[in-house]
This record gives C-alpha cells, structure tokens and sequence, in this order.
C-alpha cells in the first residue's frame, strides 16, 4: 500500500527481501535489477555500504576519487570493516583510467580478483 503512489506515478517498483540485520539483501538486489535489463548500477554511499558490497563479491569497477586534502582519524571510513584476515583475501583491483578534475584525482578500477557474480 505505501508503494501505490509511486506505481500510481508511473515508477516501476521492485521489491527485494531483507537480511536478518534488516538490511536490504543486496545479492538478490542485484540479480532482480539484472533480470528487469538493468546492467549497471552506480553506487555512492558510505563505508557500510562499500564494505556490504564488497564483502559479497558485488563490486566490479571502483570509481575513487581522492583529493589533497589531510583529515586524519576524524573523517569517515570510505570502506567499512571488511573481517579479512589475510591480504591475499582482499578484493584485487588494477587501475583502468585516472582523470584529474579541479585538483582532485579519479581514479578508475577494475576488479581483477574475479570473485564477483554475474547474472
């Protein structure tokens, strides 16, 4: 029902399952995005968010940008706790591209670990 004014305006609305935390099962996000035709998706969000998808094998290109600027321990996280215990276990990424833009860089990745799924 809470849904009904957005297919009212025309959106189509997919629904996915929650996890037991409550949060959004993004595995089957993905695969009901894949078979509506949807073949990419850009994501911008916190560290909680990166770590979600990266530590279900979701991410397959990293777009980082950096800027020359120092914030120390006080800013946020870009990537959430991760619970790797070996380094041979992290994501693998090679740098495909890298821009500048008004002094701040882009730097765009491919993941290379293969460890993704695909619809």
């Amino acid at each position: 029902a809470r849904l009904d004014p957005y297919r009212e305006a025309g959106m189509n609305v997919l629904t996915v399952a929650r996890e037991g935390t409550g949060c959004l099962d993004l595995v089957e996000a993905f695969e009901v995005l894949a078979k509506a035709g949807v073949t990419r998706v850009l994501v911008e969000g916190g560290g909680g968010l990166v770590a979600a998808l990266a530590s279900r094998g979701l991410i397959d290109r990293l777009m980082w940008y950096c800027a020359p600027k120092l914030v120390g321990a006080e800013g946020l996280a870009a990537v959430g706790a991760l619970g790797l215990e070996r380094m041979v276990d992290a994501e693998a990424f090679e740098r495909e591209d890298a821009q500048f833009f008004d002094g701040d860089l882009l730097s765009i990745f491919v993941n290379r670990s293969r460890r993704w799924r695909s619809a």
